[in-house]
């Protein structure tokens, strides 16, 4: 799963209980990441 850049309520979906469970429990191995950029100075 990746995601970069938006805004917070674009990342808002990830932001859930379920899914850091989910993540967690599953039997697969998996890569999580979320990529930010400042955009002020």
């Amino acid at each position: 799963m990746g995601r970069g850049g938006g805004s917070l309520e674009d990342l808002w979906c990830f932001n859930h209980e379920i899914v850091a469970r989910t993540i967690a429990l599953a039997k697969f191995q998996s890569l999580v990441r979320s990529g930010m950029k400042s955009t002020s100075p």
